[in-house]
């Protein structure tokens, strides 16, 4: 058993009835993405009746399934994005953060970008839900603080994903 999770997961209500969170420490823009020749989607609104690849737990696959998508699961984002260019799924929905990642890895990839949601989704430590681990959360948040305030929460962002995504 684990006491907490370090992977860019999105915060949710059905997500903290289960879980304690850590304070964000990321704020992520979500994407819908299509191929380059399609024509046919320009928004979420859109995807009523479509594909989209999305990670089986992700809340991108849920926000796909409020659209009316039908969401092939994957398990990479390049897999996620192979679908999509080889026309298996019409879209996905991921994180602006991410699918810039691929673009810098594949610059000539035959993708765009065709909506965005206008709120970004806060990302924090998941913390298993228990009274010994509320000094952990606690531990956390000021080592998280102090990442913030000394700049190293934004200069990890800006090595390793390309972008400052620590502010909302």
């Amino acid at each position: 058993m684990y006491d907490l999770v370090i992977n860019g997961v999105d915060y949710t209500q059905e997500r903290a009835e289960k879980y304690d969170f850590s304070d964000p420490y990321a704020y992520m823009y979500t994407v819908l993405v299509v191929r380059s020749d399609n024509d046919d989607i320009f928004s979420f609104e859109g995807l009523d009746g479509k594909t989209t690849a999305n990670s089986a737990g992700s809340t991108y696959r849920q926000l796909g399934e409020k659209y009316g998508a039908i969401v092939k699961a994957v398990e990479s984002l390049d897999e996620t994005m192979e679908m999509v260019i080889s026309g298996k799924a019409d879209a996905t929905i991921n994180a602006e953060v991410s699918v810039g990642e691929y673009l810098r890895v594949h610059p000539d990839a035959e993708i765009k970008t065709v909506d965005t949601i206008d709120n970004a989704s806060k990302v924090a430590i998941p913390i298993l839900k228990s009274s010994q681990t509320t000094s952990l959360r606690k531990a956390v948040n000021r080592a998280l603080d102090a990442m913030r305030e000394d700049g190293s929460l934004s200069q990890i962002s800006i090595k390793y994903l390309g972008v400052d995504i620590t502010n909302p």
